[in-house]
């Protein structure tokens, strides 16, 4: 038996899950230095992920110190961060401050974009390790409302992830924290880099913490418009569907090639073992 009999349905379901990922694909996406937000842990896609376009370079610590220090009504101040670079091994960390007239305590930034273990961390394991025990953790969204990301007037939903974290000292809790953040991972094709991008302020020591969290992930939606652009290209399938007749003639072909591919030696196998039943009856 020849090895492309053997292994005909395998090369042929193989090659069918190819064609799947590249017509659900966007090719500015799998090309281009774009990035997609994610939700959960880094290097692993979302399926909520939302693509973006970069609109400040990441891994340039001089160029991320354009990022505005006025957003809104939020003014910021910035904090050297060439400590966190060597320590984290990062290409860039940027840390900001950012209050508002109406907000007794400041927002907390921090951008950090690397490739190592090191650099690319765990919110949960810094802040165990830093003294805090973990109190909450949870899924969150933040709803986009400027007008560059507005799909037809509606807000573009970003998953993200949230935690509220505290430390003791003689039983007595000291420090509360809220903290949301999602990773920016670059497009696998065009990059290995990830970033982390993590918003959080105090918490009042005991009781409700939904004004700051509010107020927290209203400062980060409000700053997401500054960093990035929706990427508003259609998938491979869209684009051919676009096309008309050539493009439903392309996409059938597509997914009947490995489909023929698969299946077209198991049915010669079996007429060949059925010869009489391929013959005119006399």
């Amino acid at each position: 038996m020849s090895f492309y009999r053997r292994y005909s349905l395998f090369i042929g379901i193989f090659l069918l899950a190819c064609i799947i990922i590249l017509l659900l694909s966007k090719p500015s996406t799998m090309f281009s230095g774009e990035a997609y937000f994610i939700d959960d842990e880094p290097f692993r896609a979302s399926p909520d992920g939302v693509y973006v376009k970069t609109k400040m370079n990441l891994g340039d610590s001089e160029h991320m110190k354009n990022f505005p220090l006025v957003i809104g009504e939020w003014e910021g101040f910035e904090y050297d961060s060439s400590y966190w670079e060597d320590y984290l091994e990062a290409d860039a960390v940027l840390l900001r401050a950012y209050q508002k007239g109406d907000l007794y305590q400041p927002v907390f930034l921090q951008i950090v974009q690397g490739q190592s273990g090191s650099s690319v961390h765990q919110p949960a394991d810094c802040y165990v390790a830093q003294g805090y025990t973990i109190e909450e953790q949870g899924n969150e969204t933040l709803l986009i409302t400027d007008v560059s990301w507005a799909e037809d007037g509606s807000p573009v939903s970003i998953p993200i992830k949230k935690m509220v974290v505290y430390k003791e000292s003689e039983n007595q809790v000291t420090e509360r924290r809220i903290v949301i953040y999602w990773y920016v991972e670059g497009n696998r094709i065009a990059s290995n880099t990830v970033t982390i991008i993590e918003v959080s302020a105090h918490a009042p020591l005991e009781g409700s913490y939904e004004r700051i969290l509010s107020e927290t992930k209203d400062f980060a939606a409000k700053a997401i418009p500054y960093v990035f652009a929706p990427s508003k290209s259609e998938t491979v399938m869209a684009q051919l569907i676009h096309w008309g007749a050539l493009g439903y003639f392309i996409l059938i072909s597509l997914i009947c090639i490995p489909l023929v591919l698969a299946l077209f030696p198991r049915f010669r196998a079996r007429q060949n073992q059925n010869p009489d039943q391929t013959e005119p009856q006399k």
